[in-house]
């Protein structure tokens, strides 16, 4: 395998395993916030319509953060994919770069 793949290799290698731990950590702060938000189960905001506002509003931000944390872990798998798909690669074309050069 030449440098420049061993390169990319490790870019990607990094790339992903710095992908997942920001998702990881995003997900302990996400998991703070909401359980502080929540309140513990009960609405801290009351029952009126404010606490019926805010509590909405908490059930979106959760929603929201949710799908961003769904994303950042794929966004990582798709990195190591990018990595074995270009490994793939260069292994099927190894050998008709090595006959290309013989000729």
């Amino acid at each position: 395998m030449t440098r420049e793949f061993w390169a990319d290799d490790t870019s990607l290698a990094n790339a992903a395993h710095a992908m997942d731990e920001s998702a990881d950590l995003f997900g302990r702060h996400v998991d703070t916030l909401l359980g502080r938000l929540s309140g513990g189960g009960r609405s801290p905001w009351g029952i009126g319509v404010v606490g019926m506002a805010v509590d909405e509003i908490n059930l979106l931000v959760g929603e929201a953060c949710t799908r961003l944390h769904e994303s950042m872990t794929s966004a990582g798998t798709g990195l190591r994919d990018m990595a074995a798909v270009r490994r793939a690669a260069e292994r099927a074309t190894v050998p008709t770069a090595q006959v290309i050069d013989a000729s």
